[in-house]
């Protein structure tokens, strides 16, 4: 089982129990309620996979803590965010049958299998890989990686204002 982690509720208050953080998932804004099953089967990095049925305890609302998230220039997907294995991840998910259709993160200790990371300079990737670039328009830039992983770039104010330069960041990376 999944447990929510608490450090402080969000009225600011100290929780009167400790609460299990060996395998956790923090769903929304913290909520002052501990020991409370979230998920029944997301455990760790290696569970979010695009496609996977998300099994949401049958106490739990999820709707009270989705928002709406941009996944491309002109799509949005109800979201949620999560922490596995102190890593904070975006999970868009399909509402009709609750399986996970992206999968985002921009939390700096996130690695990719390849070692790439949030802030990496677009130059350091390999010739190859900058040669796959894509653009969306209005939304950003991005290179698949070999992990299945998208290393995703912006520039301007459009996010996609002129050709990529080097000194581009990686300021997120997600899967589909």
């Amino acid at each position: 089982m999944i447990y929510i982690s608490i450090t402080t509720c969000s009225d600011g208050r100290k929780p009167s129990k400790s609460v299990n953080t060996r395998n956790y998932l923090v769903i929304g804004k913290p909520i002052c309620s501990q020991g409370k099953k979230l998920c029944t089967n997301i455990n760790t990095k290696h569970d979010l996979v695009v496609g996977k049925t998300i099994y949401f305890d049958k106490d739990y609302d999820i709707h009270n803590h989705k928002y709406w998230l941009i996944v491309s220039s002109s799509q949005i997907s109800p979201c949620f965010d999560i922490l596995v294995e102190n890593i904070e991840y975006s999970i868009g998910y399909n509402e009709k049958n609750n399986s996970i259709t992206n999968i985002s993160t921009s939390d700096f200790s996130f690695y990719t299998p390849e070692g790439y990371k949030i802030g990496d300079f677009f130059y350091t990737f390999s010739d190859s890989l900058k040669s796959e670039l894509i653009c969306d328009r209005g939304w950003g830039y991005f290179i698949k990686l070999p992990s299945g992983w998208n290393a995703t770039f912006t520039q301007g104010s459009s996010m996609t204002d002129g050709k990529l330069k080097g000194r581009a960041k990686v300021k997120f990376f997600f899967k589909d």
